[in-house]
């Protein structure tokens, strides 16, 4: 894939073409899976399952089915589902650390994002270093290393490639 980078004329703006969009709305997304995990791991268990594993979803399943006619009742069903969940965590430790991985990642890309696309500050305004920090990744992608005053070395031009 080529990465270019995209300057508004208008604006000032540089972004580099062909990189991942994120939002703080994909990281809620994320959020609402880690917080299924944690209320309902029984829907995220794959077979095969050990015994422990599905003697507690048994449990949990059997919890939601009970009487709920008292607040008694209501309450005890309620710390016992809550003890089934728990004993369900480490069941679903690999997901989760996936997950707050990708959370990371989507987090660490908007935030960049909001930094390039930043309007307050056009990217001549920028320090080099930040630049080369934000976009380095697209340029060592599309040309290969810059050279050390930060532009691309006669040896490290673009090749044309065949149409």
């Amino acid at each position: 894939m080529t990465q270019v980078l995209s300057i508004n004329p208008a604006t000032g703006d540089a972004t580099p073409t062909g990189v991942e969009e994120s939002s703080p709305a994909d990281v809620a997304a994320v959020d609402r899976q880690l917080r299924d995990l944690q209320f309902n791991p029984d829907r995220h268990l794959t077979e095969p399952l050990s015994e422990d594993g599905r003697n507690w979803i048994r449990a949990k399943r059997g919890a939601i089915a009970g009487s709920v006619d008292t607040h008694r009742q209501r309450a005890v069903r309620c710390q016992f589902i809550r003890q089934c969940n728990q004993a369900l965590q480490p069941f679903v430790e690999d997901e989760r650390t996936g997950l707050t991985a990708v959370r990371s990642e989507i987090w660490e890309r908007a935030r960049s994002n909001q930094v390039a696309r930043n309007r307050e500050f056009a990217f001549v305004l920028h320090s080099a270093e930040r630049l080369r920090r934000l976009f380095g990744e697209t340029m060592t992608g599309r040309w290969g290393a810059a050279d050390e005053g930060g532009g691309i070395s006669a040896s490290r031009q673009p090749q044309k490639t065949p149409a």
